[in-house]
C-alpha cells in the first residue's frame, strides 16, 4: 500500500512546489530519503535535487504549451548563455525544456555516482523522462493553460514517485 502512496505524495509535493517555493525542501527531503538508505547520501541527494530544480523554466514551458514563440525578454540565463546560443535554445521551447530537464536531472545523478554508474544513469533518465513526458502529456489535452501548468506538475511528481518506487527493484 505504501508503494502506491509514494507517487501520490510526490505528485502533491511537486504541485505544492509550484505554488510555494519553500516546498521544494520537503519534496527534496522525500526524494533523498526514498532514494538512499545512507543518511549522508540522502542529504546530498536532497540538496542536489533543490539545486537542479532551482533554475527557471516558465518561459519555454508557457511557449511550448501555448504554441507560441518565446519572448526574448523572458528567456532564462541558461537559454541565453554561450551553450544556450550554440544549442539555439532561444528559438526552440521544446529543446529548451529538454535541456532544462537535463539540468534538473544532472545534479542528483552526479551525487548518485557515489553509489554506482547504474544508479546515476537511472536517476538521470528518471528525472529527465518525468520532466519531459509530463509536458508532452498535458500539451495533448484540452485543458486551459492554467490547468495544463498545474497538471504537468502533478504528472511529473507522480512519474518521479513511480521512478523512486521502481528504483529499489531495478538497481
Amino acid at each position: 500500500m505504501e508503494l502506491v502512496l509514494i507517487p501520490i505524495a510526490f505528485s502533491i509535493l511537486d504541485r505544492l512546489r509550484g505554488i510555494y517555493s519553500y516546498m521544494i525542501w520537503l519534496y527534496a527531503a522525500f526524494f533523498g530519503y526514498f532514494m538512499s538508505d545512507n543518511q549522508s547520501l540522502s542529504l546530498l541527494l536532497a540538496l542536489s535535487f533543490v539545486a537542479g530544480e532551482s533554475a527557471g523554466w516558465g518561459e519555454p514551458l508557457g511557449a511550448y504549451l501555448s504554441n507560441r514563440a518565446q519572448n526574448p525578454k523572458d528567456l532564462h540565463g541558461w537559454q541565453t548563455n554561450r551553450v544556450g546560443q550554440i544549442l539555439k535554445l532561444q528559438n526552440n521551447p521544446f529543446r529548451s525544456l529538454l535541456v532544462r530537464g537535463a539540468i534538473w536531472a544532472i545534479a542528483p545523478a552526479l551525487v548518485m555516482l557515489l553509489e554506482s554508474y547504474e544508479q546515476s544513469f537511472y536517476t538521470f533518465i528518471m528525472i529527465l523522462t518525468a520532466f519531459v513526458l509530463s509536458i508532452i502529456i498535458v500539451k495533448k489535452t484540452a485543458l486551459s493553460m492554467e490547468n495544463k501548468w498545474k497538471t504537468q506538475e502533478l504528472i511529473r511528481g507522480a512519474l518521479i514517485g513511480i521512478g523512486v518506487v521502481l528504483f529499489d527493484g531495478v538497481i
